[in-house]
């Protein structure tokens, strides 16, 4: 499994790369700060619908607060033949812009 750090999220948001980033915190965490045009698939939700949401051409980042579930879910899509990437440090340790929704 590919693992990256807040750190490195950050350079390549800043030059641009060509990826999508799943927020997997709950909806009113979500709201309360993320990152901007990340895209928020709870948890729970995406363990069962991630097929619904995603498709094999694109590699996803996969963020959640602390690290953990981001790693469950990046190895569940990992063996079912999608391209992702754990951001291993977490949400918690974002330095970068910050979008809210309120």
């Amino acid at each position: 499994m590919k693992n990256i750090t807040c750190k490195d999220l950050l350079t390549k948001y800043i030059n641009n790369y060509n990826y999508i980033i799943i927020d997997l915190r709950d909806s009113f965490t979500f709201s309360k700060g993320h990152i901007p045009n990340s895209y928020n698939i709870p948890y729970e939700l995406f363990t069962k619908k991630y097929a619904y949401y995603l498709n094999r051409t694109m590699t996803y980042y996969l963020i959640c607060e602390g690290g953990e579930r981001s790693k469950e879910c990046v190895n569940l899509l990992l063996k079912n033949n999608y391209k992702a990437v754990n951001i291993s440090d977490g949400y918690k340790n974002w330095k970068g812009p910050i979008e809210y929704n309120y």
